[in-house]
């Protein structure tokens, strides 16, 4: 909704007519993603569990989310293990391209009222270890010619 009224002027007005009624939208108002979420939410389930996430994009510097190739979807997932964070980011644990965790992962699944999936939290609890991805070398085009 606030990207679709992003475009309004300060004088457009935007309604939406049904067979309730008539409503206004209020364009200066902005909500936020995690307020629509808790409004569409009947239920909330917990999983948690040992997984191993390939490593797409980690975070260097910060605490933001990491991407992680998860079976056949792509993820993003908070880093609470703040110790092994730390030691990534002070070079102490080596990740190569191709790499994956072994991790203690916790799945929050938020569900609407008609049962759909309306969102999930990731959050990775504890890294047990890097999974080497495979190693091996390659060769140019025209093979190894010196």
């Amino acid at each position: 909704m606030n990207e679709a009224m992003a475009p309004l002027e300060p004088r457009d007005r935007a309604s939406f007519a049904s067979a309730e009624g008539k409503s206004t939208f209020n364009p200066e108002l902005v909500v936020s993603g995690e307020v629509i979420r808790e409004i569409v939410t009947k239920e909330r389930l917990q999983n948690t569990g040992e997984r191993i996430l390939k490593v797409k994009k980690p975070d260097y510097l910060g605490t933001s989310k990491w991407a992680f190739r998860y079976g056949a979807q792509m993820i993003e997932a908070k880093l609470g293990d703040v110790k092994w964070l730390q030691d990534f980011q002070n070079g102490e644990v080596n990740l190569a391209p191709g790499d994956s965790l072994r991790v203690t992962l916790s799945e929050e699944v938020s569900y609407g009222y008609d049962g759909e999936v309306v969102h999930t939290d990731y959050e990775v609890q504890k890294v047990h270890g890097v999974v080497r991805g495979p190693r091996g070398s390659q060769i140019g085009l025209l093979g190894d010619a010196q």
